[in-house]
């Protein structure tokens, strides 16, 4: 595949509930880290944060 500017995306993730059609279920944690790699161009990480619950 050649990714362009401009014109590519790069989508990723999975389906709703993945996480809880496993047994057990699993989920993403804060302090988890999700790594995409793709080849000849890199790799992104990411952390997994607590989210901040506004009132």
């Amino acid at each position: 595949m050649i990714t362009r500017p401009g014109k590519t995306s790069i989508v990723t993730g999975t389906p709703h509930v993945v996480g809880t059609s496993r047994k057990p279920p699993v989920f993403l944690q804060t302090g988890d880290t999700v790594t995409i790699s793709i080849e000849k161009m890199g790799q992104l990480n990411n952390t997994v944060i607590a989210e901040e619950i506004l009132a």
